[in-house]
């Protein structure tokens, strides 16, 4: 049911924490906004909940009545692209996932002290013509090869 002041409790959820969501009004008004979700109360109307996922935005609108109980929109899938193997991206691969973390859990070369670099490089297409990782190198601020990544990194399906 609706509140007792006439407003509707309005729940959005969201696949990732990292999804913005706008609550965007009939007069195009954003009502409210959040990261990972947003709870709000809100008068009866027309309402446009906006996802956005890095560069992707998706919407849905609903009629809102106050004869509703509270209600919840969940966002429709968000396939975005990712240069990281993230879980729910539209260019993840299972096998990306699985080597990022294998990878990212083993020992770093060593190029001075003091922090690290995890660089992860893959292919998307799948053609596999050569490692994606020719042509990349580490260099110091003054040029110097420190690491040539092609002749050190691993390359594979795993």
């Amino acid at each position: 049911m609706s509140s007792s002041s006439g407003k509707i409790r309005i729940r959005v959820t969201v696949p990732d924490e990292g999804v913005e969501v706008y609550l965007i009004n009939g007069w195009y008004e954003r009502v409210e906004e959040g990261i990972g979700g947003l709870e709000a109360e809100v008068p009866p109307g027309l309402y446009t909940v906006k996802f956005k996922a890095g560069s992707l935005i998706k919407e849905v609108t609903r009629l809102l009545t106050a004869d509703q109980p509270n209600v919840e929109i969940s966002a429709p899938e968000l396939g975005f692209s990712s240069a990281a193997p993230l879980h729910q991206s539209s260019t993840s691969r299972e096998y990306h996932q699985d080597s990022s973390v294998r990878l990212s859990r083993s020992q770093p070369e060593a190029v001075g002290s003091g922090s690290e670099l995890f660089l992860f490089v893959r292919d998307l297409d799948g053609r596999g013509r050569t490692t994606p990782a020719v042509g990349l190198e580490l260099c110091s601020i003054d040029g110097t090869v420190l690491v040539d990544l092609a002749e050190t990194s691993e390359y594979g399906r795993g």
